[in-house]
This record gives structure tokens, C-alpha cells and sequence, in this order.
């Protein structure tokens, strides 16, 4: 369409430029010589592109172009039978041969627009050269519209245009072609809902003979009006732009009505969509062979679920694909929990008596291996819940038409109640002897009328004792009653006897074979005669030894806790009272400077709260209540740090051997405590051997997994690094050894310990999330193992930081919040005398209207814990929302409650622990500012 377009555009642009030159020559007064005029004229032809000649009223050729003389000798036309003076008509009119009938044509043509009985001629043909196929749109025009005066003809080349029209025309037989072959109905639907074109399997899906008595028909008027909705609705959907399937019915045009499905696709023209292409394939014999199918699959399934027995289908990998319910109930297991596993593992993976099945031997496997069928008599599966379910089963192999094997049917039925009335005595007997052997219990069989009595192997397991001995049960049995118990359980059995109960149970101590006594629950039951007397009693002792020692332990954790609850209070009230103390001792030692005496007694002061904050210090420890700056630290590194410090502190008489590599065990820790903790250990150790001996400090890197978990020392799965001190001492008593972490125990002499060292180590080591494990024998020696959790990203420390001893204070304005009137009044005068503007608040909720209110503050100094509501982490956070630029240093006694479960200072906020002297409030408050 643009190629035609274009060729009548430029005819069009021709023509009047041939008129504009006529109009110039025939103005009126226009004199200008013939041959200018002809001069003019070819000219104006020349320079056209078009193959042009002028023709006069009688067909004379007046004028050509270049254009149209290359045109002719191109063609090879014979003289000059197309040159100027030679009448055009008459040699259209005297043409012969291949084109003659063209030829005619054109002169008719002609005659008709120098007559003015046609306002335009025009005619496509073929003029081949000897080597090249063209064509070309001839147009004949007249020069005056309303009076000729003759006419132009003109030779328009279309090759181009001929030979894409023939490529199209091709393309589309061969697509119709195909489209023709193709087994399933194609059809274009116009955006309108109007069959634009369909191929022959439509035209036979649809009933009709020929494409013509559907095209251009609408589509809705073959569907069955029960999916006449639908349909439109997906129509809508895919001219809107989205693709889709569809199934619905049609109505052909003999009345049959088919079930199709159809895959649409929206068709594109010019940007637009214009219509959608459709493969439609008729469905129909496939929803009935599917009905039947589902028909023949819920008989099957009736079949299934009606039969007694168990059926189960396994694949060649004798996984599980279907199972009935008979199987899902007799084995526990529903259908949708087993399909895909393995049957064998499941429910086959044990004989009857315990003894494992290698699936080798397996008939089921063995069937899917050969094809062969098998009928199992004697074999037994397991239950869901662990029982063992005899049964008889036909495994049956699964074979197709050419014989290949692609699994097998078990057909399986419990034959428990079969065997119990053939063998009920027998069988009963034996599984109390499998229980009996099986179980963790001493179980006892006591023939009351008899004195008879049989154990199981748990006497011998649990308590060491081959054999009674060849004693009756009371003989034996009271023999090794604890004494203290012997009386108590004796006459509560004699009474339980002669009661007419059935149960009876006791808790006792019962020797074992080394002396030793295990606590036991021992529970019976009696079976008594139709007279009510007990003929037999049926028991078992359990030892709960460790069961009750785990209670133990739980109670003295317990007790631990209440303890350091109440520590951790009491020393933050100290460490406010120590905080005033020590500060105004230092300001005396200072102001007595130049009077010696009452200088000495001010050191006394400021010495005896200096052992009073370590003395709190490590109660604060223990109840794990002290403000830890755990950062990343490698052990190993800390440990050599303060090898040179230990060795000073045992002394000469004990060798040390420190085991640990300086860039390994990365934890997370406050390593002043740490090292505070270490030191006491290691001094612990040292008094443990006054002789002299042997130190071994080690650093390891540990996985626990569930087998090393020990449920006494609260350890827990996953990667630590631990810190063991090992001694060669006097060792520690078992009967005192859970007693050394309660603060102020001690079996030192006194004077010589305050009690805290091991109750501070527990404390910091459950703070950092760790747990301490101390084992110990008199005259073996001590092992003391600290685990803390390993810290995997890359450590900053390794050690502590010493303190900027030099004082430096400043002109910023501080709000201290405290609810503690002394220590206010002590931070206040020392703030104020380093320089500083300070504003107080007697607690946190004053503390937040002052932050509410117009002044500017550069820091808010606020203790942790104070009443009202609003303790320091509460500040702190409405703090940093109202005052985002706002600096924060936290100040505390020691008491954690009011910070994260984790016992650690929240991110970013220093912490001033109390007691504090000037020096140390100077530098926090600079690094705080700063």
C-alpha cells in the first residue's frame, strides 16, 4: 500500500510541474521563439525521473525524456519506433505477438483521455529485458483537464513492488498449506468476534464442507449457549492483550455437540490488536476416556477401601505409592504420611524377634529384583507406635503389556489374633521375657505362695547383683534396704498385702552390690485369688539417683538465685553509699595535703572504700548483676598477657605450663573481669598446694554436641572456647564441692579469703553466657573449666585498657540524673569543679521534662536503676527521640535489671560504673563528649 502510494505522489508531483511550465508559455504577451520553447520543454522532461513522453490531440510523440529513451533501447525496442514524430497509437495498434493484447489496451486507453471521455488511464505490465524481469504502471493523463491539448504518458517502475506481492502471495499458499495439514483446527477471530479464516481441520471440527460457510460469521453463534459467557469473556480477555486456555462446547453445523479446549493469542497489526489466532482441538473422546478412567480409578479405590486386608504398591526402589485403608489401620501410619518412603524401612526392618532384616533378604525386594510372586507366612511388621504386628502377606510384581516390571502389589493381614489362640501362653511368656530384658528396670517376679522369686538382667545392670543368692524376696530385698528405710518399707509392703489394693509403691535407698546406695521407686502389682489372698506380685525398682540429684542441683540454683537477687540490690545501694564515700575521701586526702596526720586517716578512708567497691564488686559478679564491657578478646592472647602477673602470684615453689595459642579462642567478655577471674584461680589453685606442684593453664577450642552435654553444670550444644586451670592440690570434698560457688564459703583459714573468689568466677562466666564445670577428688587435684561461647567475627581485644590517669574537664552543659540525694550532691560538686554547667534531676521522670522543656544540654549523665517508672534505659531512649545529637553516659551501683536480658550496655552508651573517683568521671565524661 505505501509503494502505491508513493507512485501516485510522484505522478501527481510530475504533472504539475508539466502544467506549471505549459501555463508560464501560454500567458498572455508571452512571446518566445519555438525553439526556446522546445529547448524549455526538454528540459523540464530531462529532468523528470519518470519515463515520460508528450503526446499531441493525435497521439504523436511531441517530446520524451532522457528517462524514456534508456527506457526503450533498456528493452530493446527495434529502431526508433518510440521516438518523437512517431505516432504512438498507431504502433499500439499495429502490436503483435506476446503483448498485443496490452497494446490494444493502451491505445484504447489513450483515445479515450484525448477524447475526454476518461479523466485517466492507467495499466500494469510486464516489459523483460533479455536479462531482467521488470514491470511497470503506465499512466496516461490529459494536459488540460477540460479541453485536451494532449496528453502525458508516463512509465512508472514497480519491479519492486510486483516482487514483494509475489513473495506474500507464495508465503500465503504456503502457510495455507500447512495451515491446511495441520491436524488441529487454526482460526483467525476478529477482535469483533468474526471468524476472519480458518484451516481444514476447522472446517471439519465445525461440520461444514467449505471454509467459505464460516468465514465471516460470528463465532458465538457456534458455542452452546451453557458457555456462551464464558467464552465471551475469554474472547474480551485476549484482544485485551492477555493469552489464556479455554475449554467449552460447540454446536456443529449438524447439530453435535463438541467439547473443544483452545489456546489464544492476541494478533498484532500495526501496533494494535487486531484479531486473535486460536488452536482449537476437540477434546471430546479425551473427557470421556478420562470420565471412564475416573470412573474405573473410584471402583478401584471402592475395591480397595472395602477389602479386609492391607494393600499396599511399592515402585522398583520399593518406595510406598498408595495404601489402602485396612493397611492404614492396621499399621498407623495414613496414606499421605508414607507415600514416597521406603516400606521396608518403615515397617519391615526387624524380624519378629528383634533381630535386624537386611532388605536384601527382604521377599518384597527380593520380588522387585526377579518378578517373581512370594506368599509370606511368618513374618511380622511394625506399627507406627514401634509395635511388631504378625502378619502373612503375597507380594505380587506389577508387570505391562510387554512384560516390564515396574513394581509390586503387597497384600498383607494381621494374624495376631491367630497366633494368641495357638500359642497365647507362649507367646505371652516370651514377650514379658523380651520386655523384661529390654527395659531399664529391675523387674521382679515374686511367687507369693512359693517364696519364689526371678529377676531380670536389671539387677545385675542397675544394682550389680548376679543373682539373690538363692534368698527369698524378703530376705534378699530387706538386706539391701538402707537400715534407716528397712522398718518403713517392710510393714507399708505387709499392710499393702493384707489391703486388697492392687498397686503399691515406695521410694527408698536400696544397696547396690559396692556399697553404695541408689534411691529407688519400686512399684508393684498384685494378682490375688478369688478369695481376695495375693498369690503373686509383679514389680520393678527404678533408680532415680541421678533424677534426684538433678532436683538438688536444681534447688541450690534456686537458692543461688534468691541470693544474688538479693546481693545485687544490697550492693547497689552500697556502691551509691561507697561512691559518696570515696569521692569525699579523696576530696579530704586532697585538702589535708600540707597536715600529714589527718591526711593518713583520709587514706584510711579512701583505702577501706576501695576494698568496699571489690568487696561489691565481685558480689555484683556472682549475682551476675555488675555492668560488663564484654568486647571481642582473644583468650589465648589474654591468657599469655598475664602469664608474667601469675607467676608472681604463685610464686617459686609451683611450675606453671600455660598451653594455649596467642591467636586463637575469639569470645565475647569483659576482659578486666576475666582477668580478675583467672587470677583468683590461679591463686585458689596456689593455697591448694602449700608444697609446691604443678600449674597447667590451657586454652582450647571445644564443639559440644548432645552425647557431651552434662545436664549438672547447664551446658548446652554449640562451639566454645575454654579456659581450664588444672592443679595438682589437696583437692576439694564431694560432699562440699557444690558449695563453693555460694558467696562468702570458704575452707580456707580464717582471714586468709573472703569467700567471693569462685562465687564471682560463676557469676561473670553465666553472665557472658557461659557455664563453669569444676571437678575435683581429695589428693588428685582441682580442674576448673570455664566455656564461653566462641565469638566468630574478628576480635579488637585482647586484653584491658589502662585508664588516662591525667584529669580534664570542660565548659559543656551536663544534665545529671540521679535518685540518690548524696551521690547528686557529690557528682554535682565535682562536675562543677571540673568546669562544667549542670543542671539536676532527682530522677527519671524529672529528668524528662527538663529534656521536654527550652534548655540545651551537651550530655545526660543518668543512673540505671530509679522508681517512678522512668529508670536510665527508659531516659535514654526518649533521650535519643527528642534530642537525637544528645550524648549519653550511663552511671550505675552495678544493678542490671533496667538494661537488656543480656546483661550488657546498650549499643553506643558508655557506662561510669559506681563507686567512681574523680579522675575515672573526668575521663568518661571527656570519651563521652568527644
Amino acid at each position: 500500500m505505501g509503494d502505491r502510494a508513493a507512485l501516485v505522489a510522484e505522478r501527481e508531483s510530475l504533472l504539475q510541474r508539466l502544467r506549471d511550465v505549459e501555463a508560464i508559455l501560454d500567458a498572455p504577451g508571452h512571446a518566445v521563439p519555438v525553439s526556446h520553447m522546445q529547448s524549455s520543454w526538454q528540459a523540464v522532461l530531462n529532468a523528470l525521473p519518470a519515463h515520460i513522453a508528450l503526446l499531441d490531440p493525435d497521439g504523436c510523440i511531441v517530446a520524451v525524456n532522457e528517462a524514456w529513451r534508456r527506457f526503450a533501447v533498456a528493452n530493446a525496442f527495434p529502431g526508433d519506433a518510440f521516438g518523437v514524430g512517431q505516432n504512438y497509437l498507431s504502433v499500439c495498434a499495429g502490436a503483435r505477438g506476446e503483448h498485443g493484447d496490452e497494446a490494444r489496451d493502451v491505445h484504447h486507453g489513450i483515445r479515450a483521455v484525448l477524447a475526454g471521455e476518461s479523466a485517466e488511464f492507467s495499466l500494469e505490465y510486464p516489459c523483460h529485458s533479455p536479462d531482467t524481469r521488470r514491470w511497470f504502471r503506465m499512466t496516461v493523463t490529459p494536459i488540460h483537464p477540460a479541453g485536451s491539448r494532449g496528453c502525458v504518458v508516463m512509465h512508472l517502475d514497480i519491479t519492486d513492488r510486483k516482487l514483494a506481492e509475489e513473495s506474500l502471495r507464495s508465503s500465503e499458499v504456503r502457510m495455507r498449506a500447512i495451515l491446511d495439514v495441520e491436524p488441529e483446527c487454526i482460526k483467525a477471530v476478529s477482535a469483533e468476534g468474526v471468524i476472519l479464516s480458518i484451516n481444514e481441520a476447522g472446517v471439519r471440527l465445525f461440520g461444514v464442507d467449505t471454509a467459505d460457510e464460516i468465514v465471516g460469521k460470528p463465532m458465538l453463534g457456534h458455542i452452546h449457549p451453557d458457555n456462551r459467557s464464558a467464552y465471551a469473556h475469554f474472547h474480551d480477555s485476549v484482544v485485551a492483550g492477555n493469552g489464556g486456555v479455554l475449554r467449552y462446547r460447540i454446536v456443529d453445523a449438524r447439530g453435535k455437540v463438541k467439547l473443544v479446549e483452545s489456546h489464544s493469542t492476541p494478533l498484532h497489526d500495526d501496533g494494535r490488536i487486531s484479531a486473535r489466532v486460536s488452536v482449537t482441538r476437540d477434546v471430546t473422546e479425551r473427557k470421556l476416556a478420562e470420565e471412564r478412567l475416573e470412573n474405573l480409578r473410584k471402583l478401584n479405590q471402592h475395591v480397595l477401601d472395602s477389602v479386609g486386608e492391607g494393600i499396599q504398591g511399592v515402585d522398583l526402589d520399593g518406595r510406598i505409592t498408595f495404601a489402602n485403608p485396612a493397611a492404614e489401620s492396621i499399621l498407623g501410619w495414613r496414606e499421605d504420611e508414607i507415600t514416597g518412603s521406603e516400606a521396608h524401612l518403615l515397617f519391615h526392618h526387624h524380624r519378629l524377634d528383634g533381630s535386624a532384616y537386611p532388605d536384601e533378604d527382604c521377599p518384597i525386594y527380593r520380588t522387585l529384583r526377579d518378578g517373581i510372586p512370594r506368599r509370606i507366612d511368618d513374618e511380622c511388621f511394625f506399627h507406627r507406635d514401634g509395635r511388631a504386628i504378625p502378619v502373612e502377606y503375597v507380594v505380587t510384581p506389577v508387570l505391562d503389556a510387554d512384560g516390564t516390571l515396574h513394581g509390586a502389589v503387597i497384600c498383607f493381614r494381621d494374624i495376631s489374633g491367630r497366633l494368641a489362640d495357638q500359642a497365647a501362653l507362649a507367646r505371652s511368656e516370651e514377650r514379658y521375657r523380651l520386655v523384661a530384658r529390654a527395659t531399664a528396670v529391675a523387674i521382679w517376679d515374686w511367687n507369693v505362695a512359693t517364696a519364689e522369686v526371678l529377676w531380670n538382667d536389671g539387677l545385675q545392670n542397675i544394682f550389680g547383683y548376679a543373682h539373690a543368692g538363692g534368698r527369698t524376696h524378703t530376705e534378699f530385698w530387706a538386706d539391701c534396704i538402707h537400715l534407716d528405710d528397712r522398718e518403713r518399707v517392710t510393714d507399708s509392703l505387709d499392710r499393702f498385702l493384707k489391703s486388697g489394693r492392687e498397686t503399691w509403691e515406695r521410694e527408698y535407698r536400696f544397696r547396690r552390690r559396692d556399697g553404695s546406695y541408689a534411691v529407688v521407686i519400686d512399684r508393684g502389682v498384685v494378682v490375688r485369688d478369688a478369695d481376695g489372698e495375693a498369690v503373686r506380685m509383679v514389680g520393678g525398682m527404678t533408680d532415680i539417683s541421678e533424677m534426684r540429684a538433678l532436683e538438688a542441683q536444681l534447688r541450690v540454683s534456686q537458692r543461688l538465685e534468691a541470693v544474688g537477687q538479693l546481693t545485687g540490690g544490697l550492693a547497689h545501694d552500697f556502691n551509691n553509699l561507697l561512691t559518696v564515700v570515696l569521692g569525699n575521701a579523696e576530696l579530704l586526702e586532697e585538702r589535708l595535703a600540707h597536715v600529714p596526720g589527718e591526711r593518713d586517716l583520709a587514706r584510711m578512708i579512701l583505702s577501706a572504700a576501695q576494698r568496699g567497691a571489690a568487696l561489691t564488686q565481685r558480689l555484683l559478679a556472682f549475682a551476675r548483676r555488675q555492668a560488663l564491657e564484654a568486647r571481642p578478646v582473644l583468650l589465648g592472647e589474654l591468657v599469655h598477657g598475664m602469664e608474667h602477673l601469675v607467676r608472681r602470684a604463685i610464686g617459686d615453689e609451683i611450675t606453671l605450663e600455660v598451653i594455649a595459642t596467642k591467636g586463637n579462642g575469639c569470645v565475647l567478655v569483659d576482659a578486666a573481669q576475666l582477668e580478675n577471674a583467672l587470677l583468683n584461680l590461679c591463686i585458689n589453685a596456689r593455697d591448694a598446694m602449700p608444697e609446691g606442684g604443678r600449674l597447667v593453664i590451657t586454652v582450647s577450642e571445644v564443639t559440644l554436641a548432645p552425647p557431651d552435654i552434662d545436664p549438672l553444670s547447664h551446658s548446652q550444644q554449640g562451639d566454645y572456647v575454654c579456659l581450664e586451670v588444672l592443679d595438682a592440690g589437696t583437692g576439694i570434698p564431694e560432699d562440699i564441692l557444690s558449695l563453693v560457688i555460694e558467696p562468702f564459703f570458704t575452707t580456707k583459714e580464717q582471714d586468709k579469703g573472703t569467700g567471693l573468689g569462685l562465687s564471682m568466677v560463676y557469676g561473670l562466666v553465666k553472665q557472658s553466657n557461659g557455664f563453669l564445670d569444676i571437678q575435683s577428688r581429695p589428693g588428685t587435684g582441682t580442674r576448673v573449666r570455664i566455656h564461653l561461647p566462641r565469638y566468630i567475627h574478628a576480635p579488637v581485644h585482647s586484653g584491658t585498657t589502662k585508664p588516662d590517669a591525667s584529669i580534664a574537664g570542660g565548659s559543656e552543659r551536663i544534665l545529671l540524673v540521679d535518685d540518690d540525694s548524696l551521690v547528686r550532691r557529690y557528682a554535682c560538686l565535682q562536675l562543677r569543679g571540673l568546669g562544667y554547667q549542670v543542671t539536676v534531676a532527682e530522677g527519671g521522670v524529672q529528668g524528662l521534662e527538663l529534656l521536654k522543656g527550652p534548655d540545651a544540654f551537651d550530655l545526660l549523665i543518668t543512673d540505671m536503676m530509679m522508681p517512678g517508672g522512668v529508670n536510665g534505659a527508659k531516659l535514654a531512649e526518649e533521650a535519643r527521640a527528642l534530642r537525637p545529637d544528645l550524648r549519653i553516659l550511663f552511671s550505675s551501683g552495678g544493678s542490671m535489671d533496667a538494661l537488656s536480658s543480656g546483661r550488657r550496655l546498650p549499643e553506643g552508651i558508655p557506662m561510669l560504673p559506681k563507686p567512681y573517683t574523680k579522675a575515672e568521671l573526668a575521663q568518661r565524661v571527656r570519651e563521652a563528649l568527644s
